[in-house]
């Protein structure tokens, strides 16, 4: 049993590191593409970006 109850404690372990692990993969993957398209963005594009950001800041 004592094997058993370890490892079912190790899944959980395993599950939870998992858990707070994927949402910062998933912003350091999102911050990768947006600084991608950025570089490709012509001038006008990354206006309407920052104008859109200080929109979204200031509504925070």
């Amino acid at each position: 049993m004592g094997i058993l109850s370890n490892l079912v404690l190790i899944l959980i372990i395993a599950l939870v590191l998992f858990g707070v692990t994927l949402p910062v993969w998933y912003v350091l993957w999102l911050a990768n593409k947006t600084r991608d398209w950025y570089k490709k963005a012509t001038p006008e594009e990354r206006r309407k970006m920052k104008k859109a950001v200080q929109i979204s800041a200031s509504m925070k």
